[in-house]
């Protein structure tokens, strides 16, 4: 009801300020000088409104939300043309009581006063509106540091926070001299597939960080992970140059285990793959959406480096005794908790007075950063925001299994759920695919686990199990679930040998064939070894 009163109220004010127009030209002499009165006067009352309206029109066409105020503000200014006419004809008839049109009598101070008052009362209701609006973002501003302590992680002793090592070790790799600048790079090069780890330059670099990498297998050894990010209040400005660092220590570690595998040294290998997937289980206590993205990363790493680990000889007792995977990592659980800060920092945002300005984004449209924006689309941008936040919050809440399909292919009322008005649709973050990615690391770290399980029935029975219920409970306590499925893992006698596998995100059963990354087609399989 504020706005179709704050129309209402211009709507009058707008006629009263024509009529002023109407009576002034009526007094004016000259016939060029009264066209000139009326062209800038129509310019001065006509052009406003019609700028309201058309950026409310594209507001509503480009991303929606602005229908109510579309509909209100071309009502108002319909009518103020239509009373704007009538005030015009009335103007012109000659009066009985003068010589010329009835506007010649009109008093020219009373409306000048009764256009201010109308023009007075439209602005108190346009500040009364902005006002309230500004009292419910300080209450949203609340609500949204909640959201951010209730997922944000919990303090630790420093004597088990693995945080402090990470940074010892990032310290000790950016003092030294001897290593140029690009050291990530280099590592990232030599990490790569087709590369055999035997360079003379890659071993020596690997024999003179060392240290860095005892640092990281202590750090993988402790449970808790805290960077100290703070969290309260949720910015979307928060800086985390931890994750770039991160990325590059665990390239090191997965480097480290590739070349003792090349080696044949399986425990050193089996002790650096492990400090790999406790980095990305570490990465992943930080709630904000790219770290999850960077844990699910590094694990796809570490998982690559254990197939890598497979190939190149037979596990041996004390490997799989240094191989420690947490039975309790869930990227699906972090996808959840991230879902939640991504909603906290949005809500921050909807808090902002001048998101433009505040978060220096000029690309920001132009009514993001003004009054206007608060006044006419705020509450109805909020409730879409709030909307498609709460469906990702329910889908994330459940297996993946369970919304697979919707996950992959989002129903045709996303539309409506998402880009409901003009920020929404740009601060919406899309998570249809972060929820596939989280389902893919959740895949590769029970088979990961489940490998373990495979090589130590093997090297008590002298063979593989044909049937994976085998391994229950005696070194599994149930068969992992593939989480595309909710059923068990698969097991599959290959020509390249025994295969453990997820149908992975297509949903087919391709009998273990390998994942082709680029076709995305395929199961998400690790190859054991031969029977």
């Amino acid at each position: 009801m504020g706005q179709v009163l704050f129309w209402l109220e211009a709507a009058i004010a707008s006629v009263l300020f024509v009529s002023l127009g109407v009576g002034i030209v009526s007094r004016t002499t000259g016939r060029g000088r009264r066209w000139a009165i009326r062209i800038a006067w129509w310019f001065l009352t006509v052009v406003p409104w019609l700028l309201a309206v058309g950026a409310f029109a594209a507001t509503e066409i480009w991303a929606g939300g602005a229908l109510f105020p579309l509909i209100s503000s071309s009502a108002a200014c319909a009518a103020f043309i239509v009373a704007a006419i009538i005030v015009i004809r009335r103007g012109r008839r000659p009066s009985p009581s003068a010589n010329g049109p009835a506007a010649t009598a009109w008093r020219l101070g009373r409306l000048s006063l009764a256009w201010a008052v109308a023009l007075l009362l439209a602005c108190m209701t346009f500040w009364n509106l902005d006002l309230a609006v500004r009292q419910e973002m300080a209450t949203m501003r609340v609500e949204a540091g909640a959201v951010a302590l209730s997922v944000s992680p919990p303090r630790v002793p420093d004597s088990q926070n693995a945080a402090l090592l990470y940074r010892q070790a990032q310290d000790i790799l950016d003092a030294r001299k001897d290593i140029s600048e690009d050291w990530s790079k280099a590592v990232s090069d030599w990490a790569r597939p087709e590369v055999k780890p035997d360079d003379p330059r890659m071993l020596d670099f690997l024999g003179r960080q060392r240290p860095v990498i005892d640092l990281l297998r202590k750090a993988g050894e402790l449970p808790s992970c805290n960077f100290g990010v703070e969290y309260n209040p949720p910015s979307v400005t928060v800086v985390m140059p931890v994750l770039s660092q991160m990325r590059g220590l665990s390239r090191l570690l997965f480097l480290s285990s590739r070349a003792a595998a090349y080696q044949g040294r399986m425990a050193d290998a089996a002790n650096d793959l492990s400090a790999g997937f406790a980095l990305a289980g570490h990465v992943t206590a930080d709630p904000p959406l790219i770290a999850l993205l960077m844990g699910v990363a590094v694990e796809e790493q570490a998982f690559d480096s254990l197939q890598y680990l497979l190939d190149h000889g037979p596990l041996t007792d004390e490997a799989l005794d240094a191989l420690h995977l947490d039975p309790s990592m869930s990227f699906h659980a972090a996808l959840h908790r991230s879902i939640r800060m991504e909603k906290a920092f949005g809500l921050s945002i909807f808090t902002l007075t001048n998101p433009a300005v505040e978060l220096a984004s000029p690309g920001l449209p132009g009514p993001c950063s003004a009054a206007p924006y608060r006044v006419f689309l705020w509450e109805v941008d909020v409730a879409a925001y709030l909307r498609w936040m709460r469906r990702c919050e329910e889908m994330s809440a459940q297996p993946y299994c369970k919304n697979a399909q919707e996950w992959q292919n989002p129903p045709a009322d996303y539309g409506r759920l998402g880009k409901g008005s003009l920020l929404a649709s740009i601060f919406t973050p899309s998570f249809l695919r972060t929820g596939e990615h989280a389902a893919k690391a959740d895949a590769q770290h029970r088979l990961a686990m489940l490998a373990v399980a495979m090589w130590r029935y093997r090297l008590a029975k002298g063979s593989f199990p044909a049937d994976l219920n085998l391994l229950v409970p005696d070194y599994v306590p149930t068969v992992p679930l593939d989480p595309f499925t909710g059923q068990g893992m698969k097991i599959a006698d290959t020509d390249v040998g025994v295969v453990i596998y997820s149908v992975g995100a297509d949903l087919r059963d391709d009998g273990g064939k390998p994942l082709n990354k680029e076709k995305t087609r395929g199961d998400i399989a690790l190859v054991l070894g031969k029977p």
